[in-house]
């Protein structure tokens, strides 16, 4: 697919696009299938989060709104502010989802 898309980018003289662009959801890694199945869930821990974040974003109407659907959906969240304080990045994870032994949250 790679090949084919830098063809028509080269043919039609299009802008490339970047060999990576991380767009595309991740899908579990055989660990992460491997522990779902461990503890009788029907989908990983990213899965799980990966759906529960899209959905919280559809609905929201900003970004406290989606902040809160988040936590109002039993995930934990860390919010990640720049110099300002403004709002520029977050993390979820799964409420006693850790790795190392118990001391992160994965």
């Amino acid at each position: 697919m790679h090949t084919a898309a830098r063809a028509f980018e080269t043919a039609w003289d299009l802008q490339p696009m970047s060999l990576l662009d991380r767009t595309a959801r991740r899908a579990p890694v055989t660990g992460e299938r491997e522990k779902a199945a461990r503890r009788g869930l029907t989908e990983s821990a990213r899965e799980s989060l990966q759906r529960t974040v899209r959905e919280a974003a559809a609905r929201a109407t900003g970004t406290a709104d989606f902040l809160t659907r988040l936590r109002d959906a039993g995930l934990r969240v860390r919010e990640h502010h720049d110099e300002n304080g403004a709002l520029d990045g977050y993390a979820v994870a799964l409420p006693g989802d850790r790795a190392d032994r118990g001391t992160r949250p994965v």
